[in-house]
């Protein structure tokens, strides 16, 4: 058997290295980067894919081209109520997982990043107070949703797992204020984006536990068959957190799988001064 050694890549860690000094040394800057118009984006950026390679040095100058046309997110100027700023521990490890591209299904395929996986979940349940529990990590909250979703029409609706629906409506109560992935998902999950009622809000966005108990009495009363009430921890709009401990009576009345979406303010729970805005 012979064995053959491949040419050294003309790309290594120094080229990295200095486009991402680059990225960095711009963020720690005190001017915000603008956006370029999309009509200058596509006239002036290596944005369409060549019909033959490029080769790697070509590739990393596209790359540094898209990046210093990409707006500033991670500035010291930069604030959003959803991202912003950079832990710098953080981006290494992001960096390093990438590097590593490891399959995190089994601790044969990723050792001991299953373990670190699995002591970071526990951490966080037992910091909001849900020892005992499980949990996963999901790409955003959309997606978080859609899982709690499935796990609530799995317990409430036994079967529907195998053999689906029976037909009858399956009714889903949220806030008017709620996150647009609700209907989505109402329409993934198979019980219809019709099937999601909107429940009235007080002038703060917060939902009212008594229009939500009409609203599962008056569907009840006409044949219908209510089967989860998803509340929210802050919303995306107003930042509203909805009264779980009162909606939890509703639910525990009506026979109702009780879900918070706490995508953008569940972290409350990590804060002993505003963990009562997750009470329930």
């Amino acid at each position: 058997m012979s064995l053959h050694s491949t040419p050294a890549s003309a790309l290594d860690a120094r080229d990295i290295a200095a486009l991402i000094a680059d990225i960095v040394d711009r963020d720690a800057s005190d001017d915000a980067r603008i956006p370029i118009s999309i009509e200058e984006a596509i006239a002036t950026l290596p944005i369409d894919l060549p019909r033959s390679g490029v080769g790697e040095d070509g590739a990393l100058e596209r790359l540094r081209q898209i990046v210093r046309a990409t707006p500033q997110a991670a500035g010291s100027r930069f604030a959003n109520q959803l991202f912003g700023g950079r832990e710098r521990v953080s981006t290494v490890a992001d960096m390093i997982a990438s590097v590593l591209n490891t399959s995190m299904y089994t601790y044969k395929a990723a050792g001991p990043q299953v373990l670190v996986e699995r002591a970071v979940l526990l951490s966080m349940l037992e910091k909001s107070g849900m020892t005992g529990g499980d949990g996963m990590f999901t790409p955003g909250g959309s997606l978080s949703n859609l899982a709690c979703m499935i796990v609530g029409r799995n317990e409430r609706v036994p079967g529907t797992r195998e053999g689906g629906f029976d037909g009858r409506g399956r009714f889903i109560y949220t806030s008017a204020e709620s996150h647009y992935s609700i209907t989505k998902n109402a329409n993934m999950i198979g019980v219809g984006r019709s099937a999601v009622r909107p429940v009235e809000v007080d002038r703060d966005g917060r939902m009212l536990p008594d229009a939500l108990r009409d609203a599962v009495r008056r569907d009840r009363d006409e044949g219908a068959r209510p089967m989860m009430v998803i509340a929210t921890s802050g919303t995306t709009v107003m930042g509203a957190f909805d009264p779980i401990d009162a909606i939890a009576d509703v639910a525990a009345d009506e026979g109702l799988w009780l879900h918070v979406d706490g995508a953008f303010g569940g972290t409350a729970l990590m804060n002993p001064e505003a963990r009562g805005l997750m009470s329930g």
